[in-house]
């Protein structure tokens, strides 16, 4: 079934790329006979489509569905394939060139055997972070559970990854100014709640520098990494946000932003509420479900609509693609699994991919689904992932 499966992505894929053989145009058009595939066809062209199955992927218990699934088709071949590309809970959806990938079984084949074992061994990330206090002291997070106060500076509390600081009520004049460092390593994350109850979500090599106890004309923190913001409302003590290529202003919301010391790209989306956000050169307000964006070299604030939710689907443990190349799509891979990815002879940003992978996974499951409906193959050689044109 595998077989007859991949050939119909395929097949799917080189239609929309415009790069089917006159023989594979010839079984493609015996395939679009059926009506089925035929309105699937039609409906991989309508982005409204395409949003409501992302959309519906988050209401499906996808073990049971997809338990379902095997149940249903098992005794009927045709309807089997009917299932796969119209029900949400098993469905791959070609979009331009790109996918959408749902992953339904997420304990399934891996696409090839020689990368299965290493593959396998490579765990997505945990909760773990270490807190650098203002004194120079250095304390480690892992899921277990810990208490302690540090004389000075503040207390902490911290269980299953999630971590909260509380300022000391008298704190001496030169801590008073001073900055606290929490650091997420690669395959890391963790939730952090500042003094004043904000609550700070920290992706994969991420960093947060917040101050032992906030001024009061401003509470402000800096950023390197993927961090989102809860940010308890205060309208006499705007909240800022200063990463190196942006300062973002606040007085309670909700907003992702991202800035990769080696990304050129650096964005910032909002969720809810309103923020300001610049650059020494521009400045421009953001509604809800808008992106700030800086791209390459350019000092430009580039708007643009998107999901917000989408974007900050990693907090709710997931993945969530729109269009991206696999340049972008595996450097998040690559801080969450802690692996390298290099390239071979393959240009990784002419891909489109859209789609949604649990965060839970291995990698072995990753590799299984972006070398089915792609013609890339990837290798794992001790830490590393190669990409290449298969």
């Amino acid at each position: 079934m595998l077989t007859e499966l991949t050939r119909l992505i395929h097949l799917f894929r080189q239609s929309f790329r415009k790069c089917l053989t006159p023989e594979e145009k010839q079984e493609l058009d015996q395939v679009l006979t059926d009506r089925h595939f035929a309105e699937l066809e039609k409906n991989l062209h309508n982005n409204d489509y395409i949003l409501s199955k992302l959309r519906e992927y988050d209401s499906y218990d996808h073990y049971k569905a997809f338990r379902r699934f095997r149940q249903i088709t098992s005794k009927n071949r045709l309807y089997h394939y009917r299932y796969i590309v119209s029900g949400a809970a098993a469905i791959l959806l070609l979009i331009g060139g790109g996918v959408m990938i749902h992953l339904s079984d997420p304990q399934g084949r891996i696409a090839a055997q020689r990368t299965k074992e290493q593959a396998e061994k490579i765990l997505p990330g945990s909760k773990k972070a270490q807190l650098k206090l203002a004194n120079g002291e250095v304390i480690a997070f892992a899921d277990s559970a810990l208490e302690m106060k540090v004389e000075g500076i503040g207390s902490l509390s911290a269980q299953n990854g999630n971590i909260v600081y509380s300022s000391e009520q008298e704190i001496p004049q030169e801590m008073a100014v001073a900055y606290n460092e929490l650091s997420v390593p690669r395959g890391g994350e963790c939730t952090f709640t500042l003094d004043d109850g904000t609550k700070v979500w920290l992706n994969a090599d991420s960093k947060l520098k917040y101050p032992v106890r906030f001024d009061d004309k401003e509470r402000k923190v800096k950023v390197e990494g993927e961090v989102f913001f809860k940010v308890t409302p205060d309208t006499q003590h705007p909240f800022i946000v200063e990463t190196p290529k942006m300062r973002v202003k606040v007085w309670g919301t909700s907003f992702n932003v991202k800035d990769f010391s080696n990304e050129k790209t650096a964005s910032t989306t909002l969720v809810s509420g309103k923020v300001d956000v610049g650059n020494t050169h521009h400045n421009v307000t953001l509604a809800p479900g808008y992106q700030a964006l800086i791209e390459g070299d350019s000092s430009m604030l580039n708007i643009k609509k998107v999901d917000a939710n989408a974007v900050a689907a990693w907090t709710e443990n997931k993945f969530v693609f729109w269009q991206q190349g696999f340049d972008e799509i595996l450097a998040s891979i690559a801080r969450w699994y802690d692996i390298r990815v290099v390239y071979e002879d393959i240009d990784p940003s002419a891909y489109s991919l859209t789609g949604k992978i649990p965060r839970d996974c291995t990698l072995a499951d990753v590799i299984e689904l972006f070398e089915m409906i792609s013609d890339a193959s990837f290798e794992i050689k001790d830490n590393t992932l190669i990409v290449r044109k298969q």
